[in-house]
C-alpha cells in the first residue's frame, strides 16, 4: 500500500533498531517497508501487525504459458505453485505454528500472511529465502452505490453491439465470470439461474456462508455489478451482456467494508482451483474487480504480491478487468492495481458516449502496457456505459430489484461480459495456449473499439467504446467497415456541421477503417443523396480495396447560401454487411452570435473590494435568434475547472437579459481533482432598464447592460472572467477575456 505522506522519524527510527535487535545482523535482513516500522511504532510491543512476507524463490510459468495443452498446462502451473510454496515457506510455518501464530500460505505469489507481535518481525526479515517483509495493508471497498429508480431504459448495454452476437446464437454460453465485490443476491430473478451453484461457487473468507448473498454496506454493490454481466431478462430487459454466462463469486469485502491485500491474493487463488481439485478444470474465464487501492491516486503502487498475482493469473488464461476509478475528471487519476502494465482498465460514458465526468484520466502512473500496439500506454484502456445504467439490486434495497446506477463500477462489468461473450464466439486455436488466446481476445477487442474523442487512442476514451461486431469479424477473419466522424458521437455515422454562417464553408472528413481480420471491398461510394451545393463530397482517397488495418478518408464540404438547415446521406457499398452503409451528414446555414463586449470591471483592475459586479452588453443575433449566455470566472486564464458558473442567462433577440440565473459554485479554494458542487443558487440581475440604462429594446440600435453581482470569491486574488454566448440554432462565441484583483 501507498507510504503515507507524512514519517514520523522517531518512530521509524525506533522501529528500525528493534528489528536490528531482533534480526540480529541486519545486512542479512529483507526488506521491510516503511508502513510495517509505522504499524509496529503505532501499536507498541504489545500489538500485532499484518504482514506478507514474500519469498524470493519464482516459478518460470513461461514455458506452461506456451503449451497448447491448456488444461494439462494449468494444471501443472497450479501444481507447481503449491509445491514450491511448501517447499520455501514450510520450516517458517512450522516454526510460527509452534509459537502460537497461524500463518497462511499464499502459494499463488509464493508468500504467507501472518499477524505476529513486533518482536517476530526480524526473525521473519532474517529468515533464509525470504524477499521482503510488507504491511497486509487494507483494501477500502468502492463508494457505496448511489441508486435511483430506473427510467426509460438507456441501451447501455445496445451500445456494445450485443445484439448481432445474440442474434447469431451467442449468449455466452459454456462461459464462466467471477465477480469479485460485495457479495451477490443469488435469490435474484435476474441471476438465480445463472448461478453455476455447488460447493465450488462461492468464497467468503469472512463467515461460514455456503451461498452467494449481498451485503448492505455498499447497497448492493455486487450484485448490481453481477448483473451487468449474466443479468436476465426478469424485469422485461435482458440487462446482463453475456446472459449465457454462468457466474461465481468471491466476497472479497465484508459487511463492514474490510478488506486486505492477503483475502484478496485468496480469493484469486480459490478461483484458479474452486473445488481444490487439480483434477477437474472449474476456474471462471473471466473476473470483473469494481475496485482498486483508492489512496494510490495518480500513482503506480508497485505492490508486488499484487502485481505477481494478476500476472500468474493471466499466465493461466483468465481475463482480468478493473475498473478505472471516478476521480475525474482531472488528468492522472488512474488508481492500482488498475493502471498496472497488466491491468485492463474500463473508464465511462454516458448516453451521449461523452467521457463521464467522474471517469478517471490517464495518463498512466504505470507504463509498458502488454497490449503494445500502441506509441505511448493510455489510461484507460478502452470505455463503456457507466451513467445511469440499469442495474439488478437487493430487493431488501429497492423493492423492484432494480436501480439505476453510475460509476466506472459499472463500466468494468460491460467488458467482462464482452469478453465472456466472445470467448463463447471465438474457440482457441488449435494448439494455442490459454495465456495467447486470452491475450488474442483482449487484443482484438480494444484494436476494434469504435474511436470516440480525439482522432486515435487518447487519456479520457483510450481506444473507445467495445465494439463487438468489430472484434468478432476481427477474431473470425471476416472485413469490417469502421467508421470515424469528427463530430459528437463520433461513432453514429452522421457528420453534422452544426451552425455555419452562408456564405461560408466547412470541411470535415468521414474516417473510413478497416478494422477487421481480412480485406474489405469497398465497392461503390455514392454522393448523389447530397444536396448541391451546399453539401458535397469533395475529398476520396479510397483505394477500392483497404487492407486489415487500413483507413481513407471522405471530405464533405458545406457551404451554405441561405439561413436554412440542410441533410444528405453518402451511400457506402462493401463486403460487410449491411450494405450499402449510410452517412449521414447535416448542417445549418447560421451566423454566430456576435460575442458579448465586457465593461466593467475593467481589464486588470487592481484592489476590488467585495462583492463584485461585472457587466457587459450584448449585441442582438443577426438573425433573430434567441441568444442565452454563461458567464465564467476562474482563477486561472484556462478556466479549466472554472470557480464560478453562471449558466442559463437568458437574452432576447434584442439582446436584453430576460430571466435569473443559477450560479455552480465550484470554488475557488477547490481540489483540482475532484470538483464539488458546493451549492445552486438564484440570483437577481441588474438588468439596464432597472439600472438606468436601455429600456424594453424595441429598436436593435439599443444595447443594453448585463450585470451580475457575487460574493463568492476570496480576497486578494486574481481572477479571469468571461462571457459566452449561445443562440438557439447552436452558434456559439466567446467575449474576450478580462481579469480583476480583489481587495
Amino acid at each position: 500500500m501507498k507510504p503515507s505522506p507524512t514519517s514520523h522519524c522517531a518512530a521509524i527510527l525506533g522501529a528500525a533498531l528493534l528489528l536490528t535487535f531482533c534480526a540480529g545482523s541486519a545486512a542479512d535482513a529483507a526488506p521491510v517497508s516503511v508502513e510495517v516500522y509505522q504499524r509496529m511504532a503505532a501499536i507498541g510491543p504489545g500489538g500485532r501487525v499484518p504482514v506478507i512476507v514474500r519469498f524470493a524463490e519464482r516459478s518460470d510459468l513461461a514455458l506452461l504459458a506456451q503449451r497448447g495443452d491448456r488444461k494439462q498446462a494449468r494444471r501443472e502451473m497450479l501444481q507447481g505453485l503449491r509445491s514450491q510454496a511448501r517447499l520455501s515457506q514450510g520450516p517458517l510455518q512450522e516454526l510460527l505454528r509452534r509459537q502460537g501464530e497461524a500463518p497462511t500460505e499464499l502459494w499463488l505469489i509464493n508468500a504467507l500472511a501472518v499477524r505476529v507481535p513486533p518482536a517476530l518481525i526480524g526473525t521473519l526479515a532474517g529468515w533464509p529465502g525470504v524477499a521482503a517483509v510488507e504491511l497486509d495493508g487494507q483494501v477500502t471497498p468502492p463508494t457505496p452505490v448511489t441508486l435511483a429508480v430506473p427510467s426509460a431504459p438507456t441501451g447501455n448495454v445496445a451500445a456494445l453491439g450485443v445484439q448481432t452476437l445474440w442474434d447469431a446464437g451467442f449468449t455466452g454460453s459454456g462461459t464462466v465470470v467471477a465477480s469479485f465485490d460485495s457479495g451477490v443476491d443469488v435469490t435474484h430473478p435476474d441471476l438465480v439461474g445463472s448461478w453455476r451453484g455447488g460447493s465450488n461457487s462461492w468464497y467468503d473468507p469472512f463467515t461460514p456462508s455456503t451461498e452467494p448473498y449481498d451485503g448492505e454496506t455498499n447497497n448492493g454493490h455486487g450484485t448490481a455489478v453481477t448483473s451487468l454481466m449474466v443479468g436476465a431478462a426478469a424485469g422485461g430487459e435482458t440487462i446482463g451482456v453475456a446472459p449465457g454466462a454462468q457466474w461465481i463469486a468471491a466476497k472479497i469485502f465484508s459487511d463492514a467494508g474490510v478488506s486486505s491485500i492477503s483475502i484478496i491474493v485468496q480469493s484469486f487463488q480459490w478461483a484458479l482451483d474452486p473445488d481444490n481439485n487439480l483434477d477437474t478444470d472449474d476456474a471462471p474465464d473471466v473476473i470483473n474487480n469494481s475496485w482498486g487501492l483508492e489512496n494510490s491516486l495518480g500513482d503506480c503502487v508497485d505492490d508486488t504480491s499484487l502485481h505477481t498475482l494478476i500476472q500468474n493469473v493471466q499466465t493461466a488464461g483468465i481475463h482480468v478487468v478493473f475498473s478505472a476509478g471516478n476521480d475525474g475528471p482531472a488528468p492522472a487519476t488512474s488508481v492500482s492495481p488498475g493502471n498496472y502494465p497488466e491491468g485492463l482498465a474500463v473508464g465511462s460514458i454516458g448516453p451521449a458516449y461523452a467521457v463521464s465526468a467522474f471517469s478517471s484520466r490517464g495518463p498512466s502512473a504505470c507504463s509498458g502496457s502488454i497490449y503494445d500496439d500502441l506509441v505511448d500506454d493510455v489510461f484507460p484502456e478502452v470505455v463503456a456505459p457507466g451513467e445511469q445504467v440499469t442495474v439488478a439490486v437487493p430487493r431488501n434495497i429497492f423493492p423492484s430489484g432494480y436501480g439505476s446506477a453510475s460509476g466506472t463500477s459499472f463500466s468494468a462489468p460491460h467488458v467482462a461480459g464482452a469478453l465472456a461473450l466472445l470467448r463463447s464466439a471465438v474457440a482457441p486455436a488449435a494448439g494455442e495456449s490459454a495465456a495467447d488466446y486470452r491475450l488474442r481476445l483482449e487484443r482484438g477487442l480494444l484494436a476494434t473499439s469504435a474511436d470516440l474523442g480525439p482522432r486515435g487512442a487518447d487519456n479520457s476514451y483510450g481506444r473507445g467504446l467495445v465494439d463487438l461486431p468489430a472484434a468478432y469479424d476481427r477474431l473470425t477473419a471476416l472485413p469490417h467497415l469502421s467508421v470515424y466522424d469528427p463530430t459528437a458521437p463520433e461513432n453514429n455515422d452522421h457528420l453534422d456541421f452544426g451552425p455555419v454562417a452562408p456564405g461560408s464553408v466547412r470541411e470535415l472528413a468521414f474516417g473510413l477503417k478497416n478494422v477487421g481480420g481480412s480485406d474489405l471491398t469497398l465497392t461503390a461510394i455514392d454522393d448523389i443523396g447530397l444536396p448541391a451545393p451546399e453539401l458535397s463530397l469533395v475529398g476520396n482517397n479510397c483505394p477500392g480495396l483497404l487492407l486489415a488495418g487500413e483507413e481513407c478518408m471522405l471530405t464533405v464540404r458545406f457551404a451554405p447560401t441561405t439561413f436554412v438547415s440542410h441533410s444528405g446521406q453518402i451511400l457506402v457499398t462493401s463486403n460487410d454487411a449491411p450494405s450499402p452503409r449510410a452517412l449521414h451528414v447535416t448542417g445549418i446555414g447560421n451566423g454566430l452570435p456576435p460575442p458579448a463586449q465586457l465593461l466593467g470591471p475593467t481589464n486588470g483592475a487592481v484592489d476590488i473590494t467585495l462583492p463584485v459586479t461585472l457587466s457587459w452588453t450584448q449585441g442582438a443575433d443577426a438573425d433573430g435568434d434567441v441568444l442565452s449566455m454563461i458567464l465564467f470566472i476562474d482563477n486561472s486564464a484556462d478556466f479549466s475547472f472554472p470557480d464560478l458558473v453562471f449558466p442559463n442567462l437568458l437574452a432576447a433577440a434584442a439582446g436584453v437579459l430576460t430571466a435569473a440565473a443559477g450560479i455552480i459554485l465550484l470554488g475557488p479554494c477547490r481540489n483540482r481533482r475532484r470538483l464539488l458542487l458546493v451549492s445552486a443558487l438564484l440570483l437577481a440581475f441588474c438588468i439596464a432598464a432597472a439600472c438606468g440604462g436601455g429600456g424594453g429594446g424595441s429598436s436593435s440600435a439599443i444595447v443594453p447592460t448585463n450585470s451580475i453581482t457575487t460574493s463568492n470569491l476570496s480576497p486578494a486574488t486574481t481572477y479571469y472572467w468571461k462571457v459566452r454566448t449561445e443562440d438557439s440554432h447552436g452558434g456559439v462565441s466567446e467575449s474576450a477575456v478580462w481579469s480583476f484583483t480583489t481587495r
